[in-house]
């Protein structure tokens, strides 16, 4: 959820935290809900590899596409509904 909201400017980190916490929760339990099926089907070594090979796409996907946020400045300039 922080690579989220790095990505995106101040205006936006609410609806795009809130999209990201709701993904996260969906993916767990559709993972949740496909282990015993899946282990029933293909056995314990097959469905685990097949969680480990879809995490490491993964990871190599967003290694390679997520913009580097190291030093990035933030947008501070977003109003705020407290009068400060």
């Amino acid at each position: 959820m922080l690579i989220t909201l790095e990505l995106f400017p101040v205006s936006q980190r609410g609806p795009a935290g809130g999209a990201a916490v709701a993904t996260s929760w969906i993916a767990a339990y559709v993972v949740t809900q496909s282990c015993k099926p899946l282990i029933n089907m293909f056995g314990e070594f097959f469905t685990f590899l097949s969680y480990a090979l879809f995490t490491a796409a993964g990871s190599v996907y967003f290694m390679r596409h997520l913009p580097e946020t190291n030093q990035a400045y933030l947008s501070f300039n977003a109003p705020t509904s407290i009068p400060v």
